[in-house]
């Protein structure tokens, strides 16, 4: 990741975009393909074991690469914050769609160790489900909101206590807009 300096990225405005962008003229045909290469690669590096975090912030910097190859402009600021805090950070984050989910460890890795919360089901899934149980994630059933916050306080700690830091998305769903009220205390009580 290009950080412009040991706070902020900026991804390059003259950048260009990827020739299989232009011929097609839609981003998300180019998009996709390279992002489930990236995906499938790496699930078969999860599979045999050798996936490590090194690798998932890598594979994450991929992704972050694909969306510039298709036009997709970032600016992260504030990268000396989660360097200044000795120790584990719990980062609380609204869930707009999959790509944080898929961006975010490119960002928190190479700074601290990080895993998610995570509902149960992404860790069967057949090519991701690899990918996320190499990151021994919390697991979460989002049914029964009792154990799901017996088993955050629980294996949080844990991870906590192990100096892994841990990022929960506390919406119920996802959300292009911030809705502070739909924000469930799970991170808070996590922090706390």
């Amino acid at each position: 990741m290009p950080i412009t300096d040991k706070n902020t990225y900026r991804t390059d405005p003259d950048k260009p975009h990827s020739l299989f962008s232009k011929i097609f003229l839609r981003p998300l045909i180019a998009f996709y393909p390279q992002v489930f290469w990236i995906i499938w690669i790496n699930s078969r590096k999860a599979v045999k074991g050798v996936y490590d975090g090194n690798d998932w912030a890598s594979s994450s910097l991929d992704i972050v690469s694909a969306l510039e190859n298709v036009g997709v402009r970032f600016e992260i600021t504030g990268l000396d914050n989660m360097r200044v805090v000795k120790g584990p950070v719990v980062f609380i984050a609204n869930h707009m769609s999959t790509l944080e989910t898929f961006i975010l460890p490119g960002i928190i890795q190479p700074i601290k160790p990080v895993t998610f919360v995570v509902k149960k089901s992404l860790v069967d899934t057949p090519v991701f489900g690899p990918i996320m149980r190499t990151r021994d994630p919390i697991l979460v059933g989002r049914v029964n909101p009792r154990e799901d916050l017996k088993a955050v306080l629980t294996e949080g700690t844990k991870k906590i206590e192990t100096g892994v830091s841990i990022v929960i998305f506390p919406q119920s769903t996802r959300s292009a807009v911030f809705h502070p009220e739909e924000f469930n205390s799970l991170g808070i009580k996590l922090a706390l």
